[in-house]
């Protein structure tokens, strides 16, 4: 099962859970594709831990949506 697919399975089990794809693929079409499916945000690697840091605590916020700071 690749990373789609497991987002997919996610989100259909629970589709209000808060997911961000961490990845060694760059695609930015993949990056489109996991966002569209309601991904929080899409890090390629290597991320910095920092970076990571952020988007981890705007995805735990409640009123976050789709923050634009994580997208690629």
């Amino acid at each position: 099962m690749n990373g789609i697919e497991l987002l997919k399975r996610i989100r259909s089990i629970d589709p209000t859970s808060r997911v961000i794809m961490v990845t060694e693929n760059a695609d930015p079409l993949l990056a489109r594709e996991a966002l569209g499916l309601g991904a929080i945000a899409y890090v390629d690697k290597p991320f910095d831990f920092a970076y990571l840091k952020r988007v981890v605590a705007l995805a735990l916020r409640p009123e976050t949506g789709r923050p634009d700071e994580c997208w690629l």
